[in-house]
């Protein structure tokens, strides 16, 4: 008889609870949004400065071909502004033509005509792209000054491909981001802040039993987790074309799971801290190494192997890995049995915690 009104004012006091709606919405969404906006997809291009000594219709129909390169950024100018750029960081690689480039000289000489190509050490990447392009159109324009015949002939065949993109990757991180986030102090604080004005200790004194009130946050926030994991997805699809390869009902199987691992842990810690501001605390110590560890922004390839290690066992690690599996993937429950054993045991593991260390009073 008690549970409908408890569990509607459980809904309503999440709803008031600005922390919640800040980690648990605000926040993942924001993040999301930056990194839309960064479009990470894009190919970087590379800072090319070209300094034609020559200037004649060989050393243009040269810069000519380089500035159909889409990769490659092109400033034209003389030697010595464009030195003092590439000296000061803002350009990548200056190429130096030199005045015995003509058409005599590239059809006469047997040796090849050097080039003069200055390079900034600190941008190696762009530096190592650049000098691939620039070989390819040199070569290119070469043979074709000298009319020699190309050996090879490219047979391009189109493939129906995934064409996944990093909001594609960067989404169930997120998803699983919000999960742990509003799970621990979505409830830490509330139950925490009852506790302080002495709420817990009344109710235990009422007919209501105090489990049925404990179900009714668990279930409420349950809901509202899975509704605002839907939230993000539908987010993503509507305004970065997100790809969902997987099935959704799995999806949203996967989250439940993450929010029960989540909402113990908050439980657990609203046992341990005796204030709100202790509560905080400890949430943001639990929560942020596993925010930027378990590859929920870029991939954990890109960390040490030691560190790899070192973050395979944590909760988020698993619930943003079996997510990006059914999403993109297109995995079955079976399929990512790997990561939900382990979600089972921390869910297990973090009410066994809660139940020992929580308090009334």
């Amino acid at each position: 008889m008690f549970l409908r009104p408890i569990f509607a004012g459980s809904f309503k006091m999440f709803l008031r609870d600005r922390h919640a709606w800040m980690w648990g919405l605000f926040i993942p969404t924001f993040i999301m949004g930056i990194f839309g906006l960064m479009n990470f997809d894009r190919m970087e291009t590379v800072k090319l400065g070209i300094a034609d000594r020559a200037n004649n219709e060989i050393s243009i129909q040269l810069v000519e071909s380089l500035k159909k390169v889409e990769a490659l950024e092109i400033e034209e100018s003389d030697f010595e502004t464009l030195n003092a750029k590439i000296q000061k960081g803002d350009l990548d690689l200056l190429l130096v033509i030199p005045p015995e480039i003509n058409l005599a000289a590239i059809t006469q000489n047997i040796h090849p005509i050097p080039i003069d190509l200055l390079y900034n050490q600190g941008h190696s990447q762009q530096v190592g792209t650049g000098v691939l392009l620039i070989n390819q159109v040199l070569t290119q324009f070469g043979m074709q000054i000298k009319q020699v015949p190309p050996v090879f002939a490219l047979n391009q065949k189109s493939v129906d491909s995934r064409n996944l993109s990093y909001m594609d990757f960067i989404v169930p991180g997120i998803v699983g981001m919000m999960i742990m986030q509003l799970g621990i102090i979505g409830v830490a604080v509330i139950i925490v802040r009852f506790r302080d004005k002495g709420i817990l200790r009344r109710l235990r004194v009422t007919p209501l039993n105090p489990a049925v009130f404990l179900f009714s946050m668990v279930a409420t926030r349950l809901l509202l987790l899975l509704a605002q994991a839907g939230l993000i997805i539908l987010m993503g699809v509507l305004l970065f074309d997100l790809h969902i390869y997987g099935n959704l009902f799995y999806t949203f199987i996967v989250a439940l799971l993450g929010s029960l691992v989540f909402l113990s842990l908050g439980f657990a810690v609203s046992g341990i801290a005796s204030t709100i501001n202790t509560a905080m605390s400890m949430a943001q110590l639990i929560q942020m190494p596993m925010m930027f560890l378990s590859g929920t922004f870029f991939p954990r390839d890109m960390f040490p192997s030691w560190l790899q290690r070192l973050t395979d066992y944590l909760p988020l690690t698993y619930l943003a890995h079996a997510l990006r599996q059914i999403m993109i993937e297109n995995a079955s429950l079976v399929d990512i049995k790997s990561d939900l054993i382990p979600l089972t045991l921390w869910a297990i593991g973090g009410f066994i915690l809660a139940a020992l260390v929580f308090r009334w009073e």
